[in-house]
């Protein structure tokens, strides 16, 4: 197949996925399946555009499956994916890689924004990346949530053991006063009367960030992030664990509505919208 063929085949079924997730949206899908769908879709069409992406720069050998790792991070790694949200990738590679890895790289970046992604990437080695994260908090809390799409395991498996060893050399109260505070001046910006009135659903007190620092403390102090491994091991009640659970649907479900409804990435609850969310819920 030729590369237009391949480059419109996975457009195609990047579009017609999101059709149909939508669909099930509108039918009533939770908001943590719809999450799980669209996680999954890009996953998918990442995964074949890695492979179309060495197929064109001759890269089939086996330096190019040591020398690059597709890792997600952040709310991709996590799988919090709304319909719009950025796709947060890290392409990580090592030391010795060289023209093809880079090759390889910019074909998969250009190709993924026309099949009409969003990126938010970067690209590092394992130690680069590891040496940002000691001087920029939101990429360490992002490599908590990583997870390998495609490549080189043992990459990531180095990239795991550095960021391992980086949180073991810091105090976890530390850390976590690091990232409290880092919320509290994020809290600050929508505080504003504007904000409260038209909050957004991802970054206002109360939102989807106030679930990210639950799990990115939870992790470090108690070895698991998950409100249920949180209430087996005592550390929450049973109806805090629901009432967390119940937290995360409902938001998510407003954030895919906003996002659907808007045809982009929105997550500003505006009075008109708070209207018309509630007669839709």
């Amino acid at each position: 197949m030729s590369e237009p063929a391949a480059l419109q085949d996975l457009k195609e079924l990047l579009r017609r996925g999101r059709e149909e997730i939508r669909a099930r949206h509108v039918a009533g899908a939770l908001g943590g399946q719809i999450a799980t769908a669209l996680t999954d879709l890009n996953d998918r069409v990442i995964v074949e555009a890695y492979q179309q992406a060495m197929q064109t720069s001759g890269a089939r050998g086996h330096s190019l499956l040591a020398d690059l790792a597709l890792v997600a991070v952040g709310g991709t790694g996590r799988g919090d994916t709304a319909p719009f949200s950025d796709v947060d990738l890290l392409f990580l590679q090592s030391k010795r890689a060289g023209s093809v890895v880079q090759d390889v790289i910019n074909a998969l970046v250009r190709n993924l924004w026309d099949y009409g992604m969003k990126l938010s990437q970067s690209v590092r080695t394992p130690q680069d990346a590891i040496d940002f994260a000691r001087q920029d908090l939101p990429l360490r809390t992002s490599l908590t949530e990583a997870r390998l799409i495609v490549g080189s395991p043992a990459l990531f498996a180095d990239l795991q053991r550095r960021n391992h060893r980086l949180n073991a050399s810091t105090s976890i109260s530390k850390f976590i006063d690091q990232i409290l505070e880092e919320r509290r001046k994020e809290h600050q910006d929508y505080f504003a009367t504007v904000n409260l009135l038209e909050p957004n659903v991802k970054k206002s007190p109360g939102g989807m960030r106030d679930v990210h620092l639950l799990r990115w403390i939870a992790l470090p102090r108690y070895g698991t992030r998950e409100p249920q491994m949180l209430r087996a091991a005592g550390v929450i009640t049973s109806e805090d664990s629901q009432t967390l659970l119940d937290g995360i649907e409902f938001l998510s479900r407003i954030r895919n509505e906003l996002h659907f409804r808007a045809g982009q990435a929105q997550d500003v609850l505006t009075r008109d919208e708070q209207v018309r969310v509630a007669q839709w819920m």
